[in-house]
């Protein structure tokens, strides 16, 4: 029973992580300054949207 309910709460936060990832790669796509950073190799969507959402100026980076 125990097993079957934590089962069941990893494949809800699976089925979340995906909503995340794809609302984060559609951020991504919409911004130049976002798809610009995730060129860098080793930057990702993810990393190159976190710094374009937080509005970090280039030089300080």
């Amino acid at each position: 029973m125990a097993a079957r309910v934590l089962g069941q709460q990893i494949d809800a936060l699976g089925s979340a992580l995906d909503d995340l990832e794809r609302e984060i790669a559609k951020a991504h796509a919409r911004s130049e300054t976002s798809r610009s950073l995730g060129e860098i190799p080793g930057v990702g969507k993810l990393v190159a949207s976190v710094i374009a959402a937080s509005r970090i100026q280039i030089k300080e980076f």
